[in-house]
């Protein structure tokens, strides 16, 4: 497990590309932005939210969210560059974006949770694997203890 320092760490570099990302996106879009539907920049923004969970976690997830409800906002939703709404479809579409980026980031996170865990399990078994393997090996004794106190 990551001390508090790599933690730390983590977490910054997950939110220092989660906005990379976004702001790429963001560039990329406005381009095209009298072309597209209201929806596509809200499915677009999963992706920078989804690469900050990866990284950093649930908590870069949940800032990638806020970070993504902006942009979406301020220049994807008449009108435009200001963080006002004025359609209730806008507003539905704004809620549903939270909510899928925020269940997809849990998703997401708990998928690296338990890979987390089963990278500690297989190297676990490795090591009882090869406690095993030196008990019913030819070993002297002093040579079996000093395997057993280095495989625990």
């Amino acid at each position: 497990m990551l001390g508090t320092r790599g933690t730390y760490q983590r977490i910054l570099l997950g939110t220092a590309t989660m906005l990379a990302v976004l702001a790429i996106l963001v560039l990329v879009l406005l381009a095209f932005r009298p072309h597209l539907s209201i929806a596509l920049p809200a499915l677009v923004f999963v992706l920078p939210a989804v690469v900050g969970t990866v990284i950093g976690g649930f908590p870069v997830g949940v800032a990638g969210a806020v970070a993504g409800f902006l942009a979406y906002d301020y220049f994807f939703l008449p009108p435009y560059g200001t963080l006002t709404v004025r359609s209730p479809q806008n507003w539905i579409a704004l809620v549903v974006y939270v909510a899928v980026v925020l269940i997809v980031a849990q998703v997401v996170s708990q998928l690296r949770r338990a890979r987390e865990v089963a990278v500690r399990q297989t190297a676990e078994s490795n090591r009882l694997y090869d406690l095993s393997q030196a008990l019913i090996g030819d070993l002297t004794l002093s040579e079996l203890l000093s395997h057993i106190v280095t495989a625990v």
